[in-house]
């Protein structure tokens, strides 16, 4: 590889992909005109570029499917049969208030990991990441992890036009994705996406899912506890409770979904994660953080390899190239799939998961 600014950058940080939160790193050093000259004029760092983009994004769609799978796994039937506790805090077991602190946690990761940047460019280079995770956790068939990410996106995009600042094809994507979050006809389109795809290992958005078993509920009044075969075949709510009862097998299957192992540095991350979601939910005690952080005004222009480095060739296929993630699948797969294990606990060998 010829030597330039990347090179420079990447022989002083060759295992930063191996550290705690890299994004961090990464999306600051991108910001930099030198960087982006090197990556205009050279294909070997284009590729090297992609590789980074996607372990990066492979390793954050990791990180939430497993914690996220890990909580769900501890909630019982009682949590769903009667989803209360979805609504009201005071109402939720233990474990469903696990699963809320891990949810929230992964949500403030993922916020901070945007937001935290004083650079409008790199602030704007996070969030496009973010919406190839988001499509990653949706292909990983983690419908609660993609929800919860699409749906940060699309208030982070509603505030501050992130999507403005993205590549064309990137806007495309994201399109997609908040369309499947339409509120239309109780999320029609997602449930119906879902559908489509069923699958033993599905993992349904619970706050989405556990409305309709609320509804079931409503329907069902002072029998919603009661086992099916007390439902005699002509009784009139028979079937509303027959729905109620085939959703709740299917959210009992998709605990035993498989789920990867954490390497080291993913570990770390969410502990750090934690201590920082911590240290805000104390915050929050003291004094009020209703209103959005303030977001530094990107100056996409400001430095003046910018506008070529977005727009070179056509701007819709040269972005594909790089952020498509159906075209990167195998490579994807390779380092999602690594090392398996199963509700039981029985691990299965898959690929190194080091980028090189």
């Amino acid at each position: 590889m010829p030597d330039n600014y990347f090179t420079k950058w990447f022989n002083l940080h060759s295992n930063f992909l191996n550290e705690a939160v890299p994004s961090t790193k990464w999306d600051e050093v991108i910001a930099v005109s030198e960087m982006q000259k090197a990556i205009c004029e050279h294909k070997e760092v284009q590729h090297s570029f992609k590789k980074i983009e996607l372990k990066i994004a492979t390793d954050y769609g990791l990180l939430i499917d497993v914690k996220l799978t890990e909580v769900f796994r501890k909630l019982n039937r009682k949590d769903f049969s009667d989803p209360s506790g979805f609504a009201e805090a005071k109402e939720a077991s233990e474990s469903l208030k696990g699963y809320f602190i891990t949810r929230n946690c992964l949500e403030h990761f993922a916020r901070h990991d945007i937001i935290d940047h004083l650079n409008g460019y790199s602030q704007s280079s996070a969030f496009r990441r973010w919406i190839s995770i988001a499509e990653l956790l949706l292909l990983k068939r983690n419908y609660d992890g993609f929800f919860l990410i699409a749906n940060l996106l699309f208030q982070l995009d509603n505030n501050y036009k992130f999507t403005i600042k993205t590549p064309p094809f990137c806007r495309d994507r994201f399109n997609f994705l908040i369309d499947l979050l339409s509120p239309e006809n109780s999320f029609l389109k997602l449930k119906e996406y879902i559908k489509v795809r069923e699958n033993i290992n599905d993992f349904y958005p619970l706050p989405l899912f556990t409305r309709l078993l609320t509804h079931y509920n409503c329907l069902l009044g002072d029998k919603k506890d009661e086992p099916l075969e007390n439902f005699s075949s002509n009784a009139p709510i028979r079937e509303t409770a027959l729905h109620k009862h085939a959703l709740l097998i299917k959210i009992s299957e998709g605990q035993n979904r498989t789920v990867g192992i954490l390497p080291e540095h993913l570990i770390i991350s969410y502990e750090l994660a934690e201590k920082l979601y911590s240290t805000y939910i104390n915050a929050d005690q003291k004094k009020s953080f209703d209103c959005q952080p303030v977001i530094r005004p990107l100056k996409l222009y400001s430095k003046k390899l910018q506008p070529f480095f977005w727009t070179k060739k056509d701007a819709h296929e040269y972005w594909k190239d790089f952020f498509n993630i159906d075209d990167n699948a195998e490579y994807l797969y390779e380092l999602i799939n690594a090392t398996l294990i199963t509700a039981n606990g029985e691990a299965t060998p898959g690929v190194n998961q080091a980028f090189s």
